[in-house]
């Protein structure tokens, strides 16, 4: 992404789009090959905007937006293009903003293969019949240059591009959630010793991190609910929890097996990190497993403050955000704590994070 993008309106009013279909955007996520018999990560491609909702069964909806403003390429050309790229990620449905306006042909064409085709008027339109003032959208994430600010955040901190990678195409893209969730855990402890909570920019990392970590969450937390039995007792349900998030008994079994065969590991029980906290918060997310995706919207919405600066009137309609979705401050806050445990990080970092969310 950069200042002179020539597609960056659109990407804007991708944005714009879902935010008010009440879609988390994702910007710029990076498509990387399936196949991995090289030592280096190989990008493909990448999606212009992705935007994620939540299923009833924990999965994520995912639609893609592909903003070209240039005529180089017919608009159907586009929408095949697009189409197989949808496929190869497994999104349920795609949009293709063009510079130029497509035939009715074209556009029914195209959504023979769930992809719809617009111009910018016909796309402004649609938003329209979702929020009357669409694209005027009141939020942090509205602002492609505020998206600009986190980007230039991880720009100017290094050590935190291992983070920026599992933000950047694992987190919206995985197919194993508890898989990307280890790995956020991880690569927040390989960066712990750079945070300093006391400065606005970290701060918009680990927010922006929250808000990945809610969206590996919500397969995660549904999926716990489902099986959960209210008969469990703790030691029942810790084991369920261990079982599962290391992909199953036999899974667990051979790593605990490895771990005593490494000198370095010898009697030590392979666990996640603080993992008395983490029981603790897989344990509150239960009672409202749907409520995930708002706390990774208002997470983002904090991140991007953090990054960009704040205006009274944001702060106020976010303010109104957390009021009216009463688990969002409360699971947001036990998150922090189990990251700032869990990542061994600075512990006034936790306490960083409760004074944000309570201050709003």
């Amino acid at each position: 992404m950069g200042r002179l993008d020539k597609d960056r309106f659109q990407k804007e009013l991708a944005i714009r789009y879902c935010l008010s279909a009440g879609l988390l955007p994702f910007l710029e996520v990076l498509v990387v090959s399936s196949a991995e018999v090289t030592d280096q990560v190989e990008v493909l491609t990448d999606v212009d905007v992705l935007g994620v909702s939540a299923l009833d069964d924990g999965r994520l909806h995912k639609t893609i937006f592909d903003c070209k403003s240039s005529t180089r390429m017919s608009p159907i050309n586009r929408a095949f293009w697009t189409a197989g790229l949808r496929q190869y990620i497994a999104a349920d449905s795609a949009f293709v903003l063009m510079g130029s306006r497509s035939s009715r042909n074209h556009r029914l064409a195209a959504l023979d293969m769930n992809v719809d085709l617009h111009d910018e008027d016909s796309f402004t339109a649609l938003g329209r019949s979702l929020d009357p003032v669409f694209p005027n959208i009141e939020a942090y994430q509205a602002s492609i240059d505020r998206w600009q600010s986190l980007e230039d955040v991880y720009s100017a901190n290094q050590w935190s591009s291992g983070l920026r990678e599992q933000i950047a195409y694992a987190v919206p893209l995985a197919d194993d959630p508890k898989a990307v969730f280890r790995r956020i855990i991880a690569s927040l402890r390989s960066a712990r010793g750079n945070f300093d909570p006391k400065k606005p920019k970290h701060l918009a990392i680990i927010f922006d991190v929250m808000s990945a970590t809610f969206v590996s969450l919500i397969k995660i937390t549904r999926d716990l609910r489902r099986i959960y039995d209210p008969k469990m007792d703790k030691r029942e349900f810790e084991n369920t929890l261990r079982y599962y998030m290391w992909g199953g008994k036999e899974a667990f079994n051979i790593r605990q097996q490895l771990a005593s065969r490494s000198d370095a590991s010898r009697d030590n029980f392979v666990e996640l990190p603080a993992w008395p906290n983490l029981v603790n918060f897989m344990g509150i997310t239960l009672d409202a497993p749907g409520a995930i995706l708002d706390c990774a919207i208002a997470c983002k919405e904090i991140s991007l403050r953090f990054a960009s600066g704040s205006t009274p009137i944001l702060d106020a309609l976010l303010s109104e955000r957390l009021e009216s979705e009463g688990r969002t401050v409360q699971f947001s806050v036990a998150l922090g704590e189990y990251l700032t445990k869990g990542g061994n990080l600075p512990t006034d970092m936790q306490r960083e994070i409760e004074a944000t969310l309570y201050a709003f």
